[in-house]
């Protein structure tokens, strides 16, 4: 007659199957080592807290659903995110003196992409309106207020890329402000507008 023998010891399983008399004595084994080694186990822990006297029957493996290996991490969704709300940030947009307003400077060196606004804005905020650096905030200030066209959802993502890619942009702080490199300011007042070809 086969008999079986299932402990589980949280997912360390050990199963015997065999006769019934090979199954008592590998039990009996592993039960002791389990009693010795760790004697404040409670028995529904251990699957079996003594080997059982001849003639008790044998206790039965029960199936259990096994325990995921994999650590229980929030899974993110995997819908478009959401990024955060920009707080517009005024700045003078206005001509003042021989300076000409943002929108007519934007109407001079027509940028024909997002990161090319953001590079002319920024230049016209740090070069004709003397500030230290610009934020994403006076971005969205411009985008809003000029009612500019194809507003990219990811402000600084855009930054980012253009920083990487061209090198117009570096970090001015830990405050999230940025300002132009040389290659930036170089771009907008050289390479714009775009010649077309």
């Amino acid at each position: 007659m086969q008999t079986k023998a299932k402990i589980d010891l949280k997912a360390g399983v050990v199963e015997l199957e065999g006769s019934e008399e090979f199954v008592r004595l590998h039990l009996e084994k592993f039960s002791a080592m389990f009693q010795v080694g760790t004697p404040h186990r409670q028995e529904s822990e251990l699957g079996a807290s003594a080997p059982p006297t001849p003639g008790e029957p044998l206790p039965v493996a029960t199936k259990r659903k096994p325990r995921s290996k994999v650590p229980a991490v929030s899974r993110a969704s995997k819908g478009p995110t959401k990024s955060k709300r920009i707080e517009p940030a005024r700045f003078d947009i206005h001509k003042s003196g021989s300076t000409a307003s943002l929108e007519d400077f934007l109407k001079e060196k027509n940028p024909k992409s997002a990161g090319d606004v953001i590079a002319v804005i920024g230049y016209y905020l740090t070069q004709m309106k003397g500030a230290p650096s610009f934020s994403e905030g006076n971005i969205e200030y411009a985008y809003r207020t000029l009612q500019l066209k194809g507003r990219p959802t990811h402000l600084r993502q855009i930054i980012i890329n253009k920083k990487n890619q061209k090198d117009l942009f570096e970090h001015a702080g830990e405050d999230g402000s940025w300002t132009l490199t040389r290659s930036g300011e170089i771009y907008v007042d050289e390479k714009l507008p775009a010649k077309d070809e």
